[in-house]
C-alpha cells in the first residue's frame, strides 16, 4: 500500500513539473499566427508562419517566386527560414536559408525582411494585416 501511495505522488510531482513547463513556453506576439498574400510579380499565394513570440521564428513560402528563375531551377517554390525580432509594430528578421525546391539559394543568407503590424478596426484578429513593403498580408 505505502509503495503504490509513493508511485501515485511521483506521479502527480512529475505531472506538476511538466504543466510548469509547457507553460513556461514564450508568449506570443501579435505577429504570431499563419499570414497570407499575393506576391505582386508572379501574382502567386505567398504563406508566412510567424512563432516564438518577440524572438520570432518565420517560415516564408512563395508558391510562384520571382527569386526561383534562375538557372538550373526547375521548381519555383520558394521556402525559407528566418529568425526574427519585434519591436513595437514591427517585425524585423534575416534569412537563415532559402530554397527554391531543392535548389539552395545562398546568397539570401543574411539579408533583412521586416514587417509592419497593424491592428484591424475590430478587435478580431482575423481584420489584423502585416505590411511588407506593396504587399499585405492577412491572416489565415
Amino acid at each position: 500500500m505505502k509503495r503504490s501511495s509513493f508511485v501515485v505522488t511521483l506521479a502527480t510531482l512529475a505531472m506538476l513539473v511538466t504543466a510548469s513547463a509547457v507553460q513556461a513556453a514564450p508568449p506570443s506576439s501579435a505577429f504570431s499566427g499563419t499570414w497570407v498574400s499575393t506576391d505582386p510579380v508572379t501574382f502567386a499565394t505567398q504563406h508566412l508562419v510567424v512563432s516564438g513570440g518577440n524572438s520570432a521564428r518565420i517560415d516564408y513560402q512563395d508558391e510562384y517566386a520571382a527569386a526561383c528563375f534562375i538557372p538550373g531551377s526547375t521548381d519555383f517554390w520558394f521556402s525559407s527560414d528566418l529568425r526574427g525580432d519585434v519591436s513595437g509594430i514591427t517585425l524585423s528578421a534575416t534569412f537563415k536559408s532559402a530554397k527554391c525546391g531543392h535548389v539552395q539559394l545562398s546568397g539570401m543568407k543574411g539579408l533583412p525582411m521586416s514587417w509592419t503590424f497593424s491592428a484591424g478596426a475590430t478587435s478580431d484578429p482575423a481584420d489584423d494585416t502585416l505590411v511588407e513593403g506593396a504587399v499585405t498580408w492577412t491572416r489565415v
